[in-house]
């Protein structure tokens, strides 16, 4: 959870950094591909100038005592709280939800492909 808490941060961080250096990709990629290391970093140094007001807004996530407490204890996926919404629970077709947790996943831990999900409302 602790290593949680770092990467949730400098996720947010990231995100910051991509959109500021986003319009300057050309520039960046120009630099790369001509080998100016200098040119590359000044670039780089004048993008984290423009972002620094943001990043530095980036408030530390933090789980609190009482949620660690009860992923210990009870369960739970702490990288999915506060992103996420549990709307149903599965009552039949626990197979189905095991072949879709073992698919191949990206670097976002998101799906190569699509799954799509056909599901039936049932109150209790």
């Amino acid at each position: 959870m602790n290593q949680l808490e770092k990467m949730r941060g400098e996720r947010q961080r990231q995100q910051i950094m991509m959109k500021y250096a986003t319009p300057y990709r050309n520039d960046l990629a120009g630099f790369q591909q001509a080998n100016d290391r200098a040119g590359f970093e000044a670039l780089m140094k004048q993008i984290e100038q423009e972002a620094a007001p943001e990043m530095e807004a980036v408030e530390d996530f933090v789980i609190p005592e009482d949620h660690r407490q009860v992923y210990t204890t009870v369960g739970g996926v702490p990288h999915l709280d506060g992103d996420y919404t549990v709307f149903g629970e599965v009552v039949k077709g626990m197979e189905v939800i095991d072949s879709i947790a073992a698919l191949e996943v990206n670097n976002m831990d998101r799906p190569l492909e699509d799954v799509v999900l056909k599901m039936k409302v049932v109150k209790k």
